[in-house]
């Protein structure tokens, strides 16, 4: 055991186990306790050199360990060391005690704007459109965090822009070339035709990792909703009377508008069954996303005309509480009930900011992250089920999309 008598103002801290080190305080700190300040030093010093978050490797920890357990040998080098530690660690401006929620994967670019659409269920994947550097061309793309490769999906032939909608876990993507839409899989197009309709063209929505997709089709001016399912299409028109079809989790369930006195109401098919997420509510409303427990969250505008978030489940609404002067909006929401999207700032509705709702809290994504990255979150467009959330926003003024990673991967159902 030694005693350290600590000559400076510092503020709180937690390292190891509780120590307040305030001003002029004499307090024990055993070898163990000092012995892991010092890899935390070591990890922070690099850190700051490379200056964002990482993982460390294995073999990189040890390398801290080794150089701890030199500098720590002697008991002279100990008591000098103890006091460039506790420098170190609270009063060295650089060395700070913030913690931060998220660390931040840029994805890349075709050397225009980009935008994603969607991340799959296991957060490995996403899609999206990127300006390929010519007009308004854009491509459909792929972000892989295996080798985080950027690539270009391409198009069919004939078709110049397009951009991919959804994707799931085994990597099909969603293409949508106006007014056609297509599976990407296997460096090949599938183009979606309905049966049903007499083989018109599908707008696709929304794919799940059976790949099985839903949609529209039109036949004249009526809309028609379809799920396609190895080139064969069911009318869900004709079997629940929905116009249209915009979510499907691995359960089957769709998440759907269906016009009653010719207002669109959010619904959803569950075990062939419609439900009203509204109750036929007089200002009507739209699903955004469903997570693979059959929650549906949506938007609704109020009697003022103001629209509002809701979340829904097993047959009851809840519209989402302003919060810190924001109104949220929701676009997606995982199976441990975390809900994204994005929030405007009442009044006036300005600005907009990506959020995170969890336990009925609220907090702006851009507060989770360290300042000064250059990113500005405007709205995140989905998340996984560990948690990992996909946004779009600027990066020094140009419009970008990233991964937030949770420092704490969720746990819960999938």
């Amino acid at each position: 055991m030694f005693l350290l008598d600590v000559k400076f103002v510092s503020r709180n801290v937690t390292v190891g186990r509780d120590i307040a080190i305030t001003h002029s305080t004499v307090f024990e700190m055993p070898p163990g306790l000092l012995f892991e300040i010092c890899v935390d030093v070591e990890a922070r010093k690099r850190l700051r050199k490379i200056g964002e978050e990482k993982l460390f490797t294995i073999k990189e920890y040890l390398v801290m360990r080794l150089s701890c357990i030199k500098m720590l040998r002697s008991s002279f080098l100990y008591s000098f060391f103890s006091a460039l530690i506790l420098f170190a660690l609270f009063i060295a401006p650089t060395a700070q005690a913030q913690t931060y929620a998220y660390r931040i994967i840029t994805l890349g670019s075709f050397g225009g704007d980009t935008q994603s659409f969607a991340l799959s269920d296991n957060g490995s994947r996403v899609t999206g459109s990127s300006n390929i550097g010519s007009g308004y061309l854009y491509h459909p793309f792929l972000f892989s965090r295996l080798g985080a490769a950027f690539s270009d999906v391409g198009l069919p032939a004939g078709f110049d822009y397009g951009w991919g909608q959804a994707i799931n876990n085994s990597g099909a993507i969603l293409i949508r070339a106006f007014p056609r839409s297509f599976i990407y899989q296997n460096q090949s197009f599938t183009e979606l035709l309905s049966s049903s309709t007499f083989n018109s063209a599908i707008v696709a929505e929304d794919i799940n990792n059976d790949n099985k997709v839903v949609g529209t089709t039109a036949i004249g001016n009526i809309l028609r909703a379809v799920l396609w399912e190895n080139g064969v299409s069911t009318d869900l028109s004709d079997q629940h009377g929905i116009s249209q079809a915009l979510k499907i989790n691995d359960a089957g369930e769709i998440a759907c508008v269906k016009k009653v006195a010719n207002i669109d109401q959010p619904c959803q098919i569950s075990n062939g069954t419609l439900f009203m997420i509204l109750a036929n509510g007089p200002y009507g409303g739209r699903p955004y996303g469903m997570n693979g427990l059959g929650d549906v969250v949506g938007q609704s505008p109020d009697a003022s005309g103001l629209n509002r978030g809701f979340y829904w489940t097993n047959g009851v609404k809840i519209i989402l509480p302003i919060q810190k002067g924001l109104n949220p909006l929701p676009l997606a929401i995982n199976n441990c009930l975390q809900i994204v999207g994005r929030a405007f700032t009442i009044p006036g509705g300005a600005e907009n900011r990506a959020f995170v709702l969890h336990n009925s809290q609220m907090s702006d994504l851009n507060s989770l992250v360290p300042a000064g990255t250059g990113w500005v979150f405007k709205e995140a467009v989905d998340i996984s089920q560990q948690g990992r959330i996909l946004v779009n926003g600027e990066l020094d003024g140009a419009p970008r999309s990233a991964i937030l990673i949770p420092n704490t991967a969720a746990t819960c159902t999938s």
